[in-house]
C-alpha cells in the first residue's frame, strides 16, 4: 500500500494521498479542502539514502524540523507526481464519481478521488497491472485539517482481503528544512496504516497552503515493510500555459527508459527527435495522440552515454508546425 517509486503496484496506495507543494507561506497552518493543488501541478521527489536525522518524536506547535542534510538515493532516481483531470485519464469509466487524480510517473500509476469541502477520499486506482476499487472509501484527508486533527478510519479494496484501517492525527506544525529549501507552515501528520494483515506508522510534512507532500517517512514494521521514504526536490504549476495542443509529462534524469506521459487536446499525429548536445539526431519516432485521452510513450536510452539530450516533438497533422521540447539527463 505504499508508494514509493520502485516498488510494488499494491504499495502504491499511501504516497499519493499527499502531493503538492506552495513555496510562499500562508499565515494560518490550516489546510482547506479548496487549497488543494489545481490541475498541472507537477511534482518531483528523491528517495533519501538513510533515516539516522529523522526524528518523528519532534511533535506540537511552532517546532523545526531539521533535514537538510539528507543525501539523495541516485540508484533509486527521482519520480513525478502530477495532478491530472479524471476525465482526461485512461482509467476514468471505472471512477465515474472521482474529481481528483494523480498518476506517477515514469510507471504510470492513477489513483482516483473524491473531494469535497470536509475530506478527500481515495475510490481506487488503475495501471497496467489492473483497477483496484474500494468498496470502502479510504478516507485521507480531512478538512480543515490543523494541529489537533484526529480522524480513524476502516476501508476496503478490491485488492484487499481484509478491513483495513487508516488513523491521521495531525501532530505537529511548524518549519521543515530540506536540501533543497526551508519551508514554512508545514503540518506534521503519522497516519497509524494496516490492511489487515500488516500495520506501520507513517508520517507526512507536508504544506498546510495546498496538501503538499514536503516530506514522507514511513517506520515500516521491522520485517516485509522496510524503512523508506522520499522529500520533494522541484516543482511546477500550470503546465498548459504554453498554448499548445498538448501537454508532456516525463521522467528526468534518465536511467534507461524516458517514459512521455502524452495527453492532447486534438487527435494528432506525433514525431519525436532525440537530439544530443552537439545538435546530432540520435533516435526519432512517430506516433498518434487521441483526443482527451493519456497516452504512454517509452524511448528506450539505454544504449545512450551519459549527458544532456533534447527531445522535441512535432505535430504533424491536423496542424503541422507545432513544437516542444523538453531537456533531459541521462546518467
Amino acid at each position: 500500500m505504499v508508494l514509493l517509486a520502485g516498488k510494488s503496484n499494491s504499495m502504491k496506495q499511501i504516497f499519493t494521498l499527499f502531493l503538492g507543494l506552495s513555496l510562499n507561506a500562508a499565515t494560518a497552518q490550516v489546510l482547506l479542502s479548496t487549497e488543494m493543488l489545481p490541475v498541472t501541478a507537477q511534482m518531483n521527489y528523491m528517495h533519501p539514502v538513510d533515516f539516522n536525522i529523522v526524528d518523528t518524536t519532534v511533535q506540537g506547535a511552532n517546532k523545526t524540523w531539521d533535514f537538510h542534510t539528507l543525501q539523495p538515493d541516485n540508484a533509486q532516481g527521482n519520480f513525478q507526481i502530477t495532478i491530472l483531470n479524471p476525465a482526461a485519464t485512461p482509467y476514468a469509466a471505472s471512477f465515474p464519481g472521482a474529481n481528483y487524480c494523480m498518476v506517477e510517473m515514469p510507471d504510470p500509476f492513477y489513483s482516483y478521488y473524491n473531494k469535497t469541502s470536509s475530506i478527500m477520499e481515495r475510490l481506487g486506482s488503475g495501471s497496467s497491472s489492473g483497477i483496484n476499487t474500494f468498496s470502502d472509501t479510504q478516507i485521507e484527508y480531512v478538512f480543515p485539517l490543523q494541529l489537533g486533527t484526529v480522524h480513524n478510519d476502516t476501508w476496503f479494496s478490491s485488492n484487499n482481503s481484509f478491513v483495513g484501517n487508516y488513523n491521521l492525527a495531525c501532530v505537529g506544525n511548524g518549519t521543515l528544512k530540506l536540501p533543497n529549501a526551508t519551508y514554512s507552515n508545514v503540518l506534521m501528520v503519522r497516519v497509524d496504516f494496516d490492511n489487515g494483515i500488516f500495520s506501520f506508522p507513517i508520517y507526512f510534512w507536508y504544506s498546510s497552503d495546498n496538501g503538499g507532500v514536503l516530506f514522507e517517512y514511513i517506520v515500516g514494521d521491522g520485517g516485509f515493510i522496510p524503512e523508506s521514504g522520499v522529500y520533494l526536490i522541484s516543482m511546477s504549476i500550470g503546465i498548459e500555459e504554453n498554448e499548445l495542443p498538448y501537454r508532456i509529462l516525463y521522467n528526468n534524469p534518465v536511467q534507461e527508459q524516458l517514459t512521455v506521459l502524452f495527453t492532447g487536446k486534438n487527435s494528432a499525429a506525433m514525431e519525436y527527435n532525440i537530439v544530443s548536445s552537439l545538435g546530432e539526431i540520435v533516435s526519432s519516432g512517430t506516433f498518434r495522440s487521441e483526443a482527451q485521452q493519456a497516452q504512454t510513450l517509452s524511448i528506450d536510452m539505454s544504449g545512450f552515454s551519459a549527458g544532456i539530450y533534447f527531445v522535441r516533438f512535432m505535430q504533424e497533422e491536423p496542424v503541422s508546425g507545432e513544437t516542444q521540447s523538453i531537456k533531459i539527463i541521462k546518467r
